[in-house]
């Protein structure tokens, strides 16, 4: 029984490891995305010149921090 805890425990310590990661991955990626976009380039652009997937950029889109009204309330 205590095998099987052991199990469990490393398995969901992996699996929050790897969540966390990935949330360092996007948050990364977002940073260097409104660099990029301060210095002129466009959505488009940037996600090109970083590599960005279409699956990755929706989900960008999703989180509302790269819409027009976004970059407004930046720059105001």
């Amino acid at each position: 029984m205590e095998k099987i805890l052991d199990t469990l425990m490393n398995k969901g310590r992996l699996e929050g490891e790897a969540r966390g990661e990935a949330r360092g991955r996007f948050e990364t990626l977002t940073k260097n995305l409104k660099s990029l976009i301060s210095k002129n380039h466009t959505f488009e652009e940037s996600c090109e010149l970083l590599d960005v997937d279409e699956e990755t950029k929706e989900k960008l889109l999703e989180t509302g921090e790269f819409s027009v009204d976004s970059f407004k309330q930046a720059f105001n």
